[in-house]
């Protein structure tokens, strides 16, 4: 019962993949205060989201557990752009802020 009831978080929690993500998107210029002088937020990009973590994650935690920072997100999109992974929609709205951001 002791190892059954204890509480439980996914195995990226413990792996330090978000400090690396975080690093990452530091080194490339994706900083909490551009994505603040900007106004991007993920939400704008896209309503839906496909990871399992959106779809069963934010019934039994917190939203924030199951998001990375927006400014990590920022990067991440910009990579799909860049590779176009993007529908026309959500592309066409991470060109624009990778222009506002001089990045594009």
């Amino acid at each position: 019962m002791e190892y059954a009831d204890r509480d439980k978080n996914a195995a990226q929690h413990g792996t330090g993949i978000h400090d690396t993500l975080d690093a990452i998107a530091r080194k490339n210029g994706f900083t909490p205060e551009l994505v603040a002088q900007i106004g991007y937020r993920s939400e704008e990009v896209s309503k839906e989201k496909l990871a399992s973590s959106t779809r069963y994650g934010y019934l039994y935690a917190e939203r924030e557990l199951w998001q990375v920072p927006q400014h990590i997100q920022f990067f991440l999109d910009s990579v799909a752009y860049e590779n176009k992974l993007l529908n026309e929609a959500e592309r066409s709205r991470i060109e624009q802020f990778l222009r506002q951001a001089g990045i594009y």
